[in-house]
C-alpha cells in the first residue's frame, strides 16, 4: 500500500467515524478515546493518530495514544 493510498484510507475512516458521530448527535464531553497503533514512524499510523485527535476534538473528547512494541505484548 502506498503512502497516498494509506492516507486516503485513514482519511476515509476518520470521515466515516466523524459522520457517524454527528448523525447520531453523540458528544463525548469529558470522555477519553484510546488509540492503539503499531509504530510511531509509519505514515499510515501517524495519520490514524492525527485523525483520531481531530475526531475526538470535534466530539469534545480526549485521546490517549498507545503504541505497541513489535514482538511484545507491551504498549507504551
Amino acid at each position: 500500500m502506498t503512502t497516498s493510498t494509506s492516507i486516503r484510507a485513514a482519511g476515509f475512516g476518520v470521515t466515516m467515524l466523524a459522520s457517524a458521530a454527528f448523525t447520531t448527535g453523540a458528544f463525548a464531553d469529558g470522555e477519553t478515546i484510546a488509540v492503539f497503533t503499531k509504530n510511531q514512524t509509519n505514515p499510515y499510523f501517524q495519520t490514524v493518530r492525527v485523525g483520531a485527535d481531530v475526531a475526538a476534538k470535534s466530539l469534545g473528547a480526549k485521546t490517549l495514544h498507545y503504541i505497541c512494541l513489535l514482538y511484545t505484548s507491551r504498549c507504551v
